[in-house]
């Protein structure tokens, strides 16, 4: 099946499902259409380096840890934090001017105090949750709790236009459209960008029933596997709104393109390791859950419980034709999965993803995780 358009921050639809109308008005999916020592720094630097194939064991022990002082002086006297040693280069092959390069790199650290904590929210992909937890449990404010429309194109322009995100009473902000997020960013005020994931077979399922409970009329009548036959089903959107390719083919320079984007930018959950992505939260951000870990569980347990249950299908002729669909997103997720286990053990060192000076071999690892 030929994929036809899909945009980012636009309702372009792939055959006549407009991508837009995966979300409503909170950005919820539409139901009627989420300190170690130094050798253990350097020993877990260099696990994550062997996982990318990156700098030497060796080299890398050779710049093992940072004391609290120094990287308080490191922060003190950078300026600005563009020249930091782990700002890293512009995204390649995005152009140095790409709206995305308006989010700082994941692994660029000490966080600014100016830095804005941005949750993108993927249809089906477990955001929702996270962002339900990071309010009830954390008590941060949205910028959506202020009022502002966060979650369509005019209102992210709006936020562009009049530097809303200035606002010094948020916390965070979270929006399902990505490339005109990173447009309400200013030099100052730089995005943190994460994201919860889900497997993308999983996802259409799930997508497609929450769909046929709402009543959908084009698709009351239609098996699963005729929904994926039709012209309705989605193809590689992942890739496709990472890369912002409204149309045309998904070839294999846009998913190695947005495997670096996805390694680069954005620190990565995972909708099925959710207590564990939660944590991975506390550790980059420095978040400390004030109603105790009982709320967490408990928001956790509600999510699962309105999840749409389904039997086992992973060996189905339904499963294989999502496979064929979404190939890319399969490979995508696939290197995600990976990348959350780098992630994961980097963000056990003091400080996060270890000292400035061993931050190159992540940055520019070619696309292995």
């Amino acid at each position: 099946m030929t994929p036809d358009s899909l945009s980012a921050g636009a309702d372009v639809s792939v055959g006549s499902n407009p991508v837009s109308s995966r979300v409503d008005n909170d950005g919820n999916p539409r139901k009627d259409t989420v300190p170690p020592s130094s050798n253990k720094n350097a020993k877990k630097l260099a696990i994550g380096a062997a996982l990318v194939g990156g700098l030497s064991v060796a080299t890398i022990s050779a710049g093992s840890g940072m004391t609290g002082a120094v990287q308080k002086e490191v922060f003190e006297t950078e300026q600005p934090m563009e020249n930091h040693p782990r700002a890293g280069l512009p995204l390649d092959p995005i152009n140095s001017l790409d709206p995305l390069n308006m989010f700082r790199d994941v692994a660029q650290f000490p966080l600014s105090p100016f830095d804005v904590p941005f949750l993108w929210v993927t249809p089906r992909g477990g955001g929702t949750a996270v962002r339900d937890v990071m309010k009830q449990c954390y008590n941060l404010t949205s910028v959506r709790d202020l009022g502002i429309d966060t979650i369509s194109p005019k209102g992210l322009q709006r936020m562009t236009e009049f530097r809303l995100i200035s606002d010094e009473r948020k916390d965070f902000f979270h929006s399902p459209f990505l490339h005109d997020a990173a447009l309400v960013f200013t030099k100052k005020h730089h995005g943190r960008w994460f994201a919860s994931f889900r497997h993308p077979n999983e996802e259409e399922l799930s997508f497609f029933t929450l769909k046929k409970k709402g009543g959908d009329p084009d698709i009351q009548n239609m098996s699963f596997m005729d929904y994926l036959n039709s012209n309705l089903a989605t193809s590689n959107w992942l890739t496709r709104f990472l890369v912002n390719k409204k149309t045309g083919q998904v070839t294999k320079d846009d998913f190695q393109r947005a495997q670096q984007i996805i390694r680069r930018k954005c620190l990565v959950l995972l909708a099925d390791r959710k207590e564990e992505s939660i944590k991975h939260l506390e550790a980059y951000f420095g978040w400390q859950d004030l109603q105790g870990w009982g709320c967490v569980d408990q928001m956790l347990k509600e999510d699962l419980e309105e999840e749409v249950n389904v039997a086992p299908w992973e060996n189905s002729d339904e499963w294989a034709k999502c496979t064929e669909l979404n190939q890319y997103d399969n490979m995508l997720y696939e290197y995600i999965q990976e990348l959350y286990d780098v992630q994961g053990n980097l963000l056990q060192m003091d400080p996060p993803f270890g000292v400035p000076e061993d931050y190159s071999w992540y940055g520019n690892a070619g696309n292995k995780p």
